[in-house]
């Protein structure tokens, strides 16, 4: 049987407090905190050791299937037994994903539907996290999506990695998501990065800390939490840990001038939590384990590592909030070691959050929590684990939860309805959507050897656009309806043309190319998959620049490059006009002109930029 949660952090009793420490001064600031420390040792003398484990469990409920259901959904809707799991295993947060959060009013509803599982069993309030980074990490289906990170490194404007994180906690805190697992610290410094690269904000480390440490302000402005990733350091690694594990090299010396410089930059700044990365460090720690994959060694990933978690982070590096691994679910751990023995070693690590330790889809998964629930107790039991380190971290998270509010229990008694009336006003807002245009203009950056060129078309004239995917295409359309309305451009006639898995110039575009006065062609370079031989997406660019001159029609040419931007320098005879982003935008909304889903501002930025309607100012926030 359940305990009714006491009350001990209510609002009204907070507010007298501040009166407190306003007229008093600095004295009862330490009052205060001495105070709240001790309602939060009182509040876990009074837990049971299951509820301190949930307190430490970061659960995901990406779908789910109902007992009377052939295959699991989507979780955009709250059920009982989803409810019913929260409240029996006193699961203390949650992350959500773009599966829960396609529509703003029901994310409105699912995550006010989660906190009363939580309290209405006599559990504390949830912490409701989601990876909103900015750019192509952005889960909320109906916000802001901003240009990314490494779009903001491009304008090397400060002030704009705070607006980015201020309307991602504007937003994210509508829909009732009260902590983000932003910013991006990472140096990304390796151009072969197949996970990071453009979610970094460049290659110089003192750039990116400056940058990291305006979006966390940005963030906890709305008091919303905010949390550096991925330490010590994804951003010079060739793998992706979602499907292999990764591997740094560099000695201690380079790491501490390099990947070391952002996290310490947050930490200084009082950064709430930090996410550990699932990669190997040897000259960080060079313990080696016997990976469960293939009998091989291996080294003890940074998530798993005591020498990395308790030694550098918080004894060096004097940290001593909230650690949180990364998805202990990804193939870097759970192809190496079992669930388990994850938990087990992140928590002797000395990480407080687990996220997602396992897969939950249905009501049978139950069995599994029960698993890890158990083997932490044994490993209590055993003296393999201590409930005094257990203790330590539910009290980093119960102070977490107690400074950004999210204790005070009368915020969950607002109606979802009136909530959602609420976030409808934020989420996409054309305030956010006017900043983020603007960032994404200032971000396009112009490589260029010789002379800068612009398209300059005539009314009536034809413009031809070869982008490598159909959906760029809508996004081409957008930008050039909403220039000729503002009348920034004179009515021309758009042609469009995508490439996607061609290796020849076609007999279709070459007549395109033929019939058109101007001709912009867009290069796309992605992340680089392990063991490709090639970087490129496709070659197509080059065969159609030699068709272009074959027809000399290279003076007519401006070159566009819409993801990583190491694809420029291959093409120095040109003007390249770099995105930092290949996110698009769906047909429906580019032919209304209203956007009502995920959108890349990146793109239509560089269109405007290629008609000449402004200067682009950005500098390569990395190195070419």
């Amino acid at each position: 049987m359940m305990r009714k949660l006491n009350p001990i952090w209510r609002k009204s009793g907070m507010a007298v407090l501040l009166v407190g420490v306003i007229t008093m001064g600095s004295i009862s600031v330490c009052s205060a905190g001495s105070i709240e420390d001790k309602k939060i040792k009182q509040q876990i003398s009074q837990m049971t050791i299951d509820e301190k484990i949930g307190q430490m469990m970061l659960m995901s409920f990406r779908s789910w299937k109902m007992q009377d259901m052939q295959e699991p959904e989507d979780l955009e809707v709250m059920n009982d037994e989803v409810a019913s799991m929260i409240a029996e295993y006193h699961i203390g947060n949650i992350i959500l994903f773009g599966e829960n959060t396609k529509e703003t009013e029901k994310t409105v509803q699912l995550t006010s539907a989660m906190q009363s599982a939580a309290v209405d069993s006599g559990n504390l309030p949830l912490i409701i996290g989601i990876d909103q980074e900015g750019g192509k990490i952005t889960r909320l289906g109906q916000g802001t999506c901003l240009p990314g990170n490494m779009a903001i490194g491009a304008t090397g404007n400060t002030q704009y990695a705070y607006d980015c994180g201020n309307i991602i906690g504007t937003e994210l805190l509508a829909v009732g998501i009260n902590c983000t697992f932003a910013p991006v610290a990472d140096v990304n410094d390796n151009p072969k990065n197949p996970i990071i690269n453009l979610r970094s904000f460049g290659s110089d480390p003192n750039q990116v800390a400056d940058m990291v440490v305006e979006m966390q302000d940005g963030i906890n402005a709305k008091n919303v939490i905010a949390c550096v990733k991925h330490f010590p350091g994804h951003g010079s690694t060739d793998t992706d840990t979602h499907t292999g594990l990764a591997i740094v090299n560099k000695s201690k010396e380079e790491w501490s001038s390099c990947e070391k410089v952002p996290f310490k930059e947050a930490i200084e700044n009082g950064i709430d939590i930090v996410m550990t990365a699932h990669i190997q460090f040897p000259n960080l720690d060079n313990t080696m384990v016997k990976s469960k994959l293939d009998g091989e060694q291996i080294y003890l990933p940074a998530t798993l590592s005591k020498k990395i978690v308790e030694g550098v982070l918080r004894k060096e590096m004097k940290y001593d909030g909230v650690v949180v691994t990364d998805a202990l679910n990804m193939q870097a751990i759970s192809d190496h070691f079992g669930e388990t023995e994850a938990v087990i070693l992140a928590i002797k690590a000395g990480a407080d959050l687990m996220c997602c330790p396992t897969e939950l889809s249905c009501l049978e998964d139950k069995t599994k929590l029960d698993t890890i629930y158990q083997a932490i107790k044994d490993a209590i039991s055993r003296g393999e684990l201590s409930e005094k380190n257990i203790d330590q971290s539910v009290e980093r998270i119960l102070k977490l939860k107690s400074e950004k509010g999210i204790l005070e229990l009368e915020q969950y008694s607002i109606s979802p309805n009136k909530r959602s009336t609420n976030a409808l006003q934020i989420v996409g807002c054309e305030e956010h959507r006017l900043k983020e245009r603007k960032m994404a203009e200032a971000a396009v950056t112009l490589y260029q050897t010789g002379r800068r060129k612009t398209l300059k078309p005539k009314a009536g004239e034809d413009v031809l656009f070869i982008v490598p995917y159909e959906n760029e295409t809508f996004s081409i359309q957008f930008a050039t309806n909403r220039l000729i309305e503002e009348k920034d451009i004179p009515n021309i006639n758009v042609q469009t043309y995508f490439y996607t898995e061609e290796n020849e110039v076609s007999r279709i575009l070459k007549e395109k190319i033929n019939q058109a006065d101007y001709i912009a062609v867009a290069s796309e370079m992605h992340a680089i998959k392990e063991n490709s031989s090639s970087e490129w997406l496709n070659l197509m660019p080059i065969e159609v620049l030699d068709y272009i001159e074959e027809v000399k029609k290279q003076d007519s040419v401006v070159l566009m490059s819409f993801g990583l931007p190491y694809d420029a320098v291959k093409f120095s005879d040109y003007s390249v006009y770099i995105g930092y982003n290949y996110m698009s935008m769906s047909e429906k909304d580019a032919k209304s002109g209203v956007i009502s889903s995920k959108y890349g501002p990146n793109i239509p930025a560089v269109v405007g930029a290629v008609f000449g309607t402004f200067k682009p100012k950005g500098k390569l926030p990395i190195s070419d």
